[in-house]
């Protein structure tokens, strides 16, 4: 069965009309995020033959899921994208990480991966992106980051659920996708129109997950 991404980016007039709004009035980046992404849910819902206003509820580890409906989604967002995965096909997850942002990335991978000061950008997202997407399909934060283990196009740990995971670059983004099957359909979402326009992930890579004892 197939697994559905819609990735959007908040439009420029509404990012200038934000800034030019009052404190009281104005609604911030993240606030814009998140209706964007319960927009794309709802929609999404809709081209699975699904009820768009399911009560969503949250697993004792906080994940959010629907009530009574086998259809499992998951969010991410980063800078002004945001993306919303969906499938009936077990469980997903997808982060993505908004390219321009400034990182200092060899600090921040020395955390969770071996590496000297000259770890590319890609690399840095590659290790990053795809334990946060396995995590969060099992449902567990990046407190579990260190457990992921990346060896020879596949990725180990006892926190993860059996499946695969697809690696690559959209204009703007790095994108992971975590799911159970290969038919992968991925979207560009616009959030006035709700019309959507297939792209392709670039530079894309596969890895097998496996769930260990």
């Amino acid at each position: 069965m197939s697994t559905w991404v819609f990735v959007s980016k908040i439009k420029d007039e509404d990012l200038q009309k934000n800034e030019q709004c009052s404190p009281l009035e104005k609604n911030n980046t993240l606030t814009q995020l998140r209706l964007i992404a319960k927009i794309q849910l709802q929609e999404l819902c809709k081209q699975f033959g699904v009820n768009p206003y399911l009560t969503i509820k949250k697993t004792q580890r906080g994940r959010p899921y629907f009530k009574d409906c086998q259809l499992d989604f998951n969010i991410s967002h980063s800078g002004n994208f945001v993306a919303v995965a969906v499938t009936f096909n077990g469980k997903v997850g997808i982060d993505i990480e908004d390219s321009s942002k400034k990182r200092n990335i060899a600090k921040i991978a020395k955390h969770f991966i071996a590496c000297d000061q000259n770890i590319t950008e890609q690399e840095f997202y590659l290790h990053f992106c795809l334990r946060e997407a396995v995590l969060k399909a099992s449902g567990f934060g990046i407190s579990k980051i260190k457990n992921v283990v990346l060896e020879n196009k596949q990725i180990k740990s006892q926190f993860v659920e059996n499946g695969s995971l697809y690696f690559g670059s959209l204009s703007g983004v790095f994108l992971a996708l975590f799911c159970k099957g290969d038919d992968i359909q991925i979207f560009n979402f616009d959030y006035k129109t709700k019309q959507k326009t297939a792209i392709t992930l670039e530079n894309k890579q596969q890895f097998q997950v496996i769930k260990t004892e």
